[in-house]
């Protein structure tokens, strides 16, 4: 419990393509190859969201600052081939965005990057690279509509939720062809910070606890999405006593058919731990 308040643990892993990891705990990264843990020197960066980093696939990684950032200074998107050595791959400037929620490699275009930001309505935004951050491209900006904090992908289309407390949220589609016509299709109790998906392309997510007057009650909710786009609740997770947000982690990749993955923080019971599910028939 102390540690979810001072964060020495590790918070993050990012395994590269090549085996070797980029660890993040609260206060310092590091390198580990699997004979050594090789402490990263400090670069001006703070620890980013759960899908700040990601990797292209030329082998560069990626890490996107997120911290409070009051003043709406600078936001740095960093890069590095070797795990040893970051600069930055490119800078949103002063009084643009608040912070990157995300870097999401798209699993139909292999070049492609997704950059998600937020918070204030002009500040929510999907960019997208194509060249390795050479260039950014926007790709939708619609107010509290595109403030995302994760995005998956199915068929032609591109699949998150509404990142707003105070605003009622919604599970959003919008297709590649189509940025400028995005459809809402489930409307949810809280915003859903993350995403799954099984291989039968069952989507999953789950809603988080926050201060906030779209937020209807103490529980986390798991859903899921089906081939239709029909969207069931399939678990709820009551909110503990502490001032934490109560956050549902699902794993990158692609999950085996009919399995939910998933880990918790500041919701009971099972703090701390992973929890594997497989789904039921009946959830439909």
């Amino acid at each position: 419990m102390l540690d979810r308040y001072f964060k020495r643990s590790i918070l993050q892993v990012h395994r590269r393509r090549v085996g070797d990891y980029l660890i993040a705990t609260g206060n310092d990264w590091w390198r580990v190859d699997g004979r050594r843990a090789i402490g990263i020197r400090k670069f001006s960066m703070t620890r980013p969201m759960n899908r700040g980093i990601c990797e292209s696939t030329e082998g560069t990684v990626y890490v996107a600052e997120y911290m409070s950032n009051t003043d709406r200074a600078p936001v740095h998107v960093f890069k590095s081939k070797d795990l040893e050595n970051f600069e930055i791959a490119w800078t949103f400037p002063p009084n643009c965005i608040r912070h990157v929620h995300a870097l999401v490699p798209d699993p139909f275009k292999p070049r492609r990057i997704w950059i998600l930001t937020g918070d204030l309505d002009f500040e929510c935004h999907f960019f997208y690279t194509d060249d390795d951050f050479v260039s950014v491209q926007s790709f939708l900006s619609a107010g509290q509509l595109s403030r995302a904090t994760d995005m998956v992908f199915r068929n032609d289309a591109i699949y998150w939720g509404m990142d707003s407390p105070d605003e009622t949220s919604w599970i959003v589609k919008v297709r590649y062809t189509d940025p400028s016509h995005p459809e809402k299709i489930c409307e949810l109790p809280g915003p859903p910070y993350y995403f799954g998906m099984d291989a039968s392309s069952r989507i999953l997510l789950g809603t988080t606890v926050e201060p906030g007057r779209a937020v209807k009650d103490r529980f986390a909710r798991v859903y899921q999405i089906d081939e239709t786009d029909k969207c069931s609740e399939i678990l709820r997770l009551r909110k503990d006593w502490s001032p934490q947000f109560g956050i549902l982690y699902f794993p990158k990749g692609v999950l085996p058919a009919g399995f939910v993955v998933y880990s918790q923080r500041a919701l009971v019971p099972y703090e701390g731990f992973m929890t594997i599910l497989r789904r039921r028939e009946d959830w439909t």
